[in-house]
C-alpha cells in the first residue's frame, strides 16, 4: 500500500470534484494496489504528484516504470491516444492503460534531470528540436490550434474588459487579428500544448524524452510562447530574447511570422488569464514579451 502524500491531500485536482474527488483520493491507495496485482508490479519508490494525480515508481522484474494515476476523465484518454500517435518518439513510451480508472503505465524517466537544469544556449535548441520530433503527421482526433484560435476571437475582448483594461487597445486589436489568421490556419502535425524545460526529462532509450502532454493538432508554432514565457526572467534583454526565439524557431523548424503570431496571441491569452488567477509575476513576464513582439 502506498501513502498518498500529504501535499496532494492537501491541494489538488480531486477538491474541485466535490464528494467524487474526495472519495478518488480515498480509494488512490487502493486503485495502485489493484493495478500492481493487475500488471505484476511492484512499488519501488515514493509517490510523486502534480495537480492531476500521482506518478508511483514501480518495477516489473528488471524493468522501471511508473504508474501514472490520473483524475478520470477525457484528458486521460486524449493522453493515452496521443501517446500512442508518438509511440514513443520523443515522448515517454505508454506500456499499458486502463483508461476507465485513469490509470497509464509508463516506461520510467529520471525525473531529476530536466531541460530546466540546462542553459538557454542549450535548453532551447534542445526543446525546438523535440517540438519538431513531436510533429508527427495526424488526421484528427483531437482539440485543434485553430478551435483555439476561435475562442481567442470570441472572448479576448470581454477578458480585458473583465480585468480593467491591461493594455492598449492596439496591442487587443493586434492580438485579435492575428487569432483570426491563425484561425483561418489548416495543419495536421501534433503538438503538445504545454511542452516546456521541466517537463523534458532525462531518458535511457532516448537522449531526452517529454511527458504529461496535453495534445492538440494543428501548427506547432503554437508552443513557441510557452517555450519563451517559462524562462523568461534568464533572457535578460531584448538581444538574448530575441536569439532565444530564433534558436527555438530554427531548431524547431517552424515558420518564423507564425511561430511570433502564436507567441503574441498566447501571450495576451495568458497575460489575461494569469490576471484573471489573481497572479502577479506571470502577467509581468508576458508584457514584456509582447512589448518584445509588437
Amino acid at each position: 500500500m502506498i501513502t498518498v502524500p500529504e501535499s496532494f491531500r492537501a491541494w489538488g485536482r480531486w477538491q474541485r470534484e466535490g464528494e467524487a474527488g474526495r472519495r478518488w483520493l480515498a480509494a488512490l491507495p487502493d486503485i495502485v494496489s489493484e493495478h500492481c496485482t493487475r500488471w505484476g508490479l511492484r512499488v519501488d519508490g515514493e509517490p510523486m504528484h502534480g495537480d492531476n494525480g500521482l506518478a508511483v515508481p514501480v518495477s516489473r522484474g528488471d524493468e522501471p516504470l511508473v504508474l501514472k494515476v490520473s483524475w478520470p476523465d477525457e484528458s486521460v484518454v486524449d493522453q493515452a491516444q496521443a501517446l500512442r500517435v508518438w509511440s514513443g518518439q520523443g515522448m515517454v513510451l505508454l506500456v499499458d492503460a486502463d483508461l476507465s480508472s485513469g490509470v497509464l503505465l509508463l516506461e520510467r524517466l529520471d525525473h531529476s534531470r530536466s531541460l530546466r537544469d540546462l542553459p538557454l544556449e542549450d535548453a532551447v535548441p534542445l526543446v525546438g528540436q523535440q517540438l519538431r520530433r513531436l510533429a508527427v503527421p495526424v488526421e484528427g482526433g483531437f482539440r485543434s490550434t485553430w478551435e483555439a484560435a476561435e475562442e481567442l476571437c470570441e472572448s479576448l475582448r470581454e477578458r480585458w474588459e473583465a480585468v480593467g483594461r491591461p493594455f492598449p487597445t492596439r496591442v487587443l486589436d493586434l492580438a485579435l487579428g492575428l487569432a483570426e489568421e491563425m484561425a483561418a490556419e489548416r495543419s495536421s502535425e501534433m503538438v503538445n500544448r504545454d511542452l516546456h524545460y521541466s517537463q523534458v526529462l532525462r531518458g535511457s532509450r532516448e537522449p531526452w524524452l517529454a511527458v504529461d502532454p496535453l495534445p492538440l493538432v494543428g501548427a506547432i508554432e503554437y508552443q513557441a510562447g510557452q517555450l519563451l514565457w517559462t524562462r523568461y526572467d534568464e533572457m535578460a534583454g531584448t538581444r538574448r530574447f530575441r536569439w532565444c526565439l530564433d534558436a527555438l524557431i530554427d531548431a524547431a523548424e517552424m515558420d518564423r511570422p507564425r511561430a511570433r503570431a502564436w507567441a503574441l496571441l498566447r501571450s495576451v491569452d495568458y497575460w489575461l488569464w494569469g490576471l484573471g488567477a489573481g497572479f502577479t509575476e506571470d502577467p509581468v513576464r508576458c508584457a514584456g514579451m509582447v512589448q518584445e513582439l509588437i
